[in-house]
């Protein structure tokens, strides 16, 4: 069965999507706002997680040193800033919850437990990532923003999912196959990714280059991508350096759970992925050109400059776990595409807690 084919027999099924809008401006505005702003609770949060991860790097018998937001040893140190705190899994968790139809005490329980689950799972990933950076530090960079960032977006889509649909009752059996599977393909795309990563961001550079013209200049410099311009910005005109994992990771995300996806056929699914692909190297293209003509304008401000990286770093962080969120609820479920039907964002009614 086609996509259209499944989609046909109700389109009025597809309405009820549209719905989740909510979910998503709440997370990305709070996520700029957050990003774009230093805020005193980050820099609690920042020195929290240092100094917890700092007690686990000791307890496995790494000699590290906490200086408030940097944890040292002999041979590396990291800085733990506001993008190191999961903040992306935990603001679009903390949404699809509260917008969900289910009593408060229900709302309360799975805001506790989900984000209870991200932040240790994130003091995990951080302290792996410092074992990892000690001793292979050229596998740090794919390892943080290709494995550990599309593990945390799944983590928190899992728990919301597993919550949503009545804990880990044994009928959702299902659900955990699949998450287990996407797991496993998470993992090989994204070690089969390394051996293209670099060509994929030359590509991106030519391609948005070629769109840019003269206003900005954007190369690849290994996993990269340099945007530089004629005229720098007020007060700065050093180049702006992005990792291309950074935009990466959310397609090798979605491309896991598509290919997963046992309600769709082998050939929809091929389709699926390739029009994952085209489109985020669109976006890539588009999101590094527009990022680089508004830090190249004579007469941008600094804080605008700052807000528009806050909402790029937003944008990469929130937006690709708001698809996979879709998709899981479209395609993964057994209501598929009737799971938003009758749901009422505003009012708790008509559903039992749970």
């Amino acid at each position: 069965m086609t996509v259209l084919e499944r989609l046909r027999p109700d389109p009025g099924s597809v309405a009820p999507l549209l719905r989740v809008w909510p979910v998503a401006v709440l997370a990305l505005v709070t996520g700029l706002v957050v990003v774009g702003l230093d805020l005193p609770a980050l820099s609690t949060a920042a020195l929290w997680t240092a100094s917890w991860t700092g007690l686990a790097l000791n307890a496995l018998g790494v000699n590290a040193v906490v200086d408030g937001t940097v944890v040292a040893s002999d041979t590396f140190a990291v800085n733990i800033v506001a993008e190191c705190l999961a903040l992306g899994p935990m603001l679009l968790f903390a949404a699809a919850v509260l917008v969900y139809p289910r009593t408060l005490r229900s709302k309360a329980q799975g805001l506790v437990i989900g984000i209870s689950s991200i932040v240790g799972v994130n003091l995990l990933r951080i302290t792996s990532l410092f074992l990892l950076g000690s001793a292979f530090p050229h596998l740090l960079d794919a390892v943080h923003l290709l494995v550990w960032q599309s593990v945390m977006a799944l983590l928190a889509l899992v728990v919301w999912l597993l919550w949503s649909q009545g804990w880990f009752a044994i009928s959702r059996t299902g659900l955990l196959k699949s998450v287990f599977w996407a797991s496993a393909v998470l993992l090989l795309l994204s070690t089969a990714w390394l051996g293209v990563a670099r060509d994929y961001n030359e590509a991106v550079a030519g391609f948005a280059s070629a769109l840019a013209g003269d206003a900005a200049r954007i190369s690849a410099v290994g996993t990269h991508l340099l945007i530089d311009w004629p005229v720098g910005p007020p007060g700065d005109g050093a180049p702006i350096s992005l990792s291309g994992f950074t935009m990466q990771w959310g397609v090798l995300l979605l491309a896991s759970m598509i290919a997963v996806t046992s309600s769709l056929s082998l050939r929809s699914r091929i389709g699926w992925l390739l029009a994952t692909v085209v489109l985020a190297f669109l976006l890539h293209s588009v999101g590094a050109v527009a990022l680089g003509l508004v830090w190249s304008a004579e007469a941008t401000s600094p804080l605008i400059s700052r807000f528009a990286l806050g909402a790029f770093v937003a944008f990469w962080g929130v937006g690709p776990i708001i698809l996979a969120g879709i998709w899981c609820l479209a395609f993964w479920m057994p209501e598929g595409l009737g799971t938003f039907r009758g749901l009422n964002l505003f009012k708790n009614r008509g559903r039992a807690g749970i």
